[in-house]
């Protein structure tokens, strides 16, 4: 039985392949002015790790640690969290 892994290779012309690099290069251009790179077009990272802290979040338990005990709890890794909520008042 095999485990599905191939390695397949295609070749192309030389000026196929020139235009297809510069084709990358401007389309990570348009991406980086438009914002396209950042978890919230327009907020930078820094900006919105400073919008999503575990101190905010309903599952900060204590301020001591998340009830879904994450390892990445209050640390710089923990801005991207998936089960994030913004902790709301009753």
């Amino acid at each position: 039985m095999a485990c599905g892994y191939r390695i397949t290779t295609h070749e192309v012309d030389a000026d196929f392949f020139e235009e297809a690099k510069q084709n990358q290069i401007l389309v990570t251009q348009m991406r980086k002015l438009l914002g396209a790179d950042l978890p919230i077009p327009g907020v930078s990272v820094s900006e919105f790790r400073a919008l999503n802290k575990c101190s905010d979040c309903q599952h900060n338990k204590d301020g001591c640690y998340c009830a879904f005990e994450f390892p990445e709890y209050d640390t710089a890794d923990s801005y991207d969290c998936n089960h994030f909520q913004l902790f709301q008042s009753k």
